[in-house]
């Protein structure tokens, strides 16, 4: 029929289309074996009542038309089941779990115990373990179907001393595989508890349809710590220091404040350290919201005027600031901080957590000292209505919080 068509034809003209996913899906795994096939939509479903009419009448009866309120995924919890397909790690029913890890050469699935520890006083190791080890062959099975797992996967099941014991759970892996409609090779369980087996790959698999690399990461999981990236850096500032002009005495270098704090913590001994054996001086600026690996020299020239638009305050200036911690030497006094700028507030230990205006007295390169100019709370509590509290930018390179002057005028424009 089809070679008829195509003689038949005039290019371009289409001589075959696949049917639709749901009528796919019904084609492929619909059988005597399901129960019923439920769809949530008038016209699919007569579509699949009538492609069951032509193809297996004894199976109309088992499409059922889904009318509830309650959205379909919702009612069966299926979008529950979804997100689970993301997760390395898998429940099993007794308290035992899975753990699946993805690498580019093989997937791994570790069986954990978990808090399972046996029915009764009478329960012993080994019947746990392998209670455990059964309910995890049926359930890795059921991973690898619904998240589409191929290539070479790796079992590594609960060690269990006893042969039968090992056979009994390499029969219960072999026997659910059956129902798999992918091809599988199952190798024999070693005595360490391994199994080794291949599946083919059909698909990208749902873990790579649902999500993409992680940005930051790059899909490896892990990025570097704040101190790693300290030492990068300071590496490229020797460089840098090393390759300047002989008229340049400072650098403003842009960083994230946890990885300038590597180097103005501890009173500042990196630092120190740092400008003594390259003879020129380091100021920082920066937010939270940089990467923690971006490094960029955004002025360098005479220490007085480096100094000048580093410093984001001067004497005198009146500030509101979110106190977030007592200070770790004097009981009475607090800390607030402003992107990565140390403020140590005289007094301010009764108040961590709340926001209060205070006044800069003694402002330096990575801190400054200030005073309370009184008791009453300010409004918000620092997490998130910060954008609003903010003054203007102005010449020196402020990071934040705003002066009195400020917040009077805004109350008069109010008025």
């Amino acid at each position: 029929m089809l070679q008829k068509r195509v003689e038949a034809a005039t290019a371009p003209e289409m001589v075959f289309q696949e049917a639709d996913l749901s009528v796919r899906v019904v084609r492929d795994i619909f059988s005597a074996d399901f129960e019923r096939a439920i769809v949530d939509d008038e016209r699919q479903h007569q579509r699949l009542v009538s492609f069951f009419s032509r193809t297996a009448p004894e199976l109309v009866d088992r499409v059922e038309l889904y009318q509830e309120s309650t959205p379909l995924f919702e009612a069966y919890d299926v979008d529950k089941e979804i997100e689970g397909l993301i997760s390395k790690r898998v429940d099993l029913p007794s308290g035992g779990y899975l753990m699946i890890d993805y690498a580019e050469a093989l997937t791994v699935i570790d069986v954990n115990s978990g808090s399972f520890v046996g029915r009764g006083k009478q329960a012993r190791l080994e019947d746990t373990i392998t209670k455990t080890n059964l309910e995890a062959a049926e359930e890795v099975v059921r991973q690898l179907r619904l998240r589409d797992i191929g290539g070479i996967i790796v079992i590594d099941f609960i060690d269990m001393a006893r042969a039968r014991n090992r056979d009994a759970v390499l029969k219960t892996l072999r026997k659910s595989l059956e129902e798999d409609r992918t091809k599988t090779f199952t190798a024999e369980i070693s005595r360490l508890g391994l199994v080794e087996m291949t599946r083919q790959n059909v698909t990208e698999g749902v873990r790579e349809i649902l999500t993409r690399p992680c940005p930051t990461c790059d899909g490896d999981g892990v990025i570097k710590s704040e101190e790693t990236i300290a030492i990068e850096f300071e590496r490229r500032m020797r460089e840098i220091a090393s390759r300047a002009k002989r008229d340049v005495e400072a650098f403003l270098v842009q960083m994230n404040p946890r990885v300038s704090a590597q180097f103005t913590g501890n009173g500042s001994r990196v630092l120190h350290e740092l400008e003594t054996e390259t003879g020129r001086v380091f100021f920082f600026t920066g937010s939270e919201g940089l990467p923690l690996d971006h490094f960029d020299v955004v002025m360098e020239g005479k220490t007085a005027d480096v100094e000048e638009r580093a410093i984001p305050f001067s004497a005198g200036d009146e500030v509101l600031v979110h106190i977030i911690e007592p200070h770790m030497y004097e009981v009475d006094d607090a800390v607030a901080k402003i992107d990565g700028y140390i403020v140590s507030v005289a007094g301010g230990g009764k108040f961590v957590g709340e926001k209060r205006l205070v006044r800069i007295e003694e402002p330096g390169r990575t801190a400054a000292k200030a005073v309370l100019l009184d008791d009453s709370p300010r409004a918000g509590n620092g997490d998130g209505d910060d954008d609003a509290l903010e003054s203007k930018p102005r010449r020196r390179g402020r990071r934040g919080g705003r002066r009195r002057s400020a917040a009077k005028a805004e109350s008069t424009a109010s008025e």
